[in-house]
């Protein structure tokens, strides 16, 4: 039977969906519904991509990179910005309407014929898997959702694990405790399988590094078996020089900021250690020079940026961007975000370096209050604002050349105010 005729209908429903909270058997519904479709995860070799900031980016320039050669590469990323086909994509090309519509339909039926209690999140990565081995791809990017261990695409073995970075984000799921959220995230790592790191926490690399060697697991990490040496930044672009591998290839990124040359590293060291890839310098050079990703340190107009930093951790990497690429500029902030998130840490920081600092309120069911969040400012040029567009419209009017708009927080803000600055550009 078919329920739904458009994209629309299908998000409404699976948004609608609740699993009931967690589950004695965490993984028991994602093995039942990968079973109805002929279990399409055991078809496709893929890289593990788990990290609470820096997974679409690194895998971003990991798709780069084996398209560079040559590879038909799958992604399954989250969230998405514009529509919900964005997860899915095939060579950077999103899954058709036409397609994702029958794969809802299809995994409805089975919900209701199993009578399964099933999420958002574990449907869409049924889709994935199931889409990456209809299509044949030659390997497929898996985005963990959360943590790690129990998460929904932790269901096959990889050819290579990826922890991108540890941060404090979903800890009422993870654990509070930064070896809490690490062992959660090293869930990924398994027998025999090269596990490739960046994180910079020397507790949390410790840690991984004994689960590494108790499951046999090569360990490359970040500052010790592969690096990337800094030569220059600017607003435009980042020059050096990654060595991994026993290479030495100069780079130029144009995604900015100390984090985005970690997570180049990453993709780079993990991509050589695939048996069947081959790239030159020169290859790798022109796939990471080629990386952009939607919505993180994004420039939509002269000195407008967007940026998803939704928690602690990703609003330092903003900031160390900021203040490294444009120094000595007029910082001015608008910021929205989801009242499940800790938000202090981040607005603390904006404080520090902001020359003023505007909130609004997301029209969701779950937004913070704009007054909420100004009332943890301590900023002296502070406001609550219910209208960001025409606060936008007003700032780009009166700015000068010292000004920089920096329109931040969660990803639902983002998706919302990159297509209307998009548009004041035309």
């Amino acid at each position: 039977m078919e329920r739904f005729t458009t994209v629309a209908e299908c998000e409404a429903y699976l948004f609608r969906l609740r699993s009931g909270g967690k589950r004695a058997e965490p993984l028991a519904v994602m093995h039942a519904l990968l079973e109805a479709f002929g279990n399409p995860q055991q078809r496709v070799p893929f890289i593990h991509v788990a990290g609470t900031n820096g997974k679409g980016s690194t895998v971003n320039f990991m798709r780069e990179l084996l398209m560079e050669a040559g590879v038909r590469v799958g992604a399954f990323t989250s969230p998405h910005l514009q529509k919900m086909n964005e997860r899915l994509t095939i060579d950077g090309t999103d899954i058709s309407d036409e397609l994702l519509i029958k794969y809802v339909n299809d995994v409805a039926d089975v919900i209701e014929r199993e009578q399964l209690e099933a999420n958002f999140f574990e449907i869409m990565t049924v889709l994935a898997w199931r889409y990456f081995a209809e299509q044949h791809v030659d390997i497929a990017l898996m985005e963990v959702g959360i943590g790690g261990r129990i998460d929904s695409t932790n269901v096959a073995t990889p050819l290579v694990s990826v922890i991108t970075s540890i941060g404090f984000d979903h800890t009422d799921l993870l654990g509070d405790t930064l070896q809490h959220i690490t062992r959660e995230k090293a869930g990924v790592i398994k027998p025999h399988v090269p596990v490739v790191t960046a994180v910079t926490q020397a507790e949390g690399n410790e840690l991984i590094a004994h689960i590494a060697a108790e499951q046999r697991a090569p360990h490359y990490a970040y500052g010790e078996q592969f690096m990337f040496v800094e030569e220059h930044v600017d607003a435009q672009q980042q020059i050096g020089r990654i060595t991994c591998s026993g290479r030495d290839v100069r780079v130029k990124l144009n995604m900015l900021g100390a984090h985005q040359q970690r997570n180049a590293s990453v993709a780079v060291q993990a991509v050589l250690l695939l048996s069947n890839v081959t790239l030159t310098d020169a290859q790798v050079e022109a796939a990471l020079t080629r990386a952009v990703w939607a919505g993180r340190f994004e420039q939509l107009l002269p000195n407008v940026f967007i940026d998803g930093a939704h928690n602690e951790q990703g609003t330092a990497a903003l900031i160390h961007t900021l203040t490294h690429a444009l120094p000595n500029k007029a910082y001015h902030f608008i910021y929205a975000a989801m009242r499940d998130k800790d938000h202090a840490a981040s607005i603390a920081q904006m404080d520090k370096i902001a020359h003023t600092v505007a909130f609004t309120t997301l029209p969701m069911p779950r937004a913070a209050a704009a007054e909420a969040l100004a009332q943890q400012s301590t900023h002296a040029k502070k406001q609550a604002i219910s209208d960001w567009r025409t606060y936008i419209r007003e700032h780009l009017a009166t700015r000068t050349e010292d000004d920089v708009l920096i329109v931040t927080g969660s990803l639902y803000f983002i998706s919302e105010a990159r297509p209307f600055i998009q548009q004041l550009g035309e």
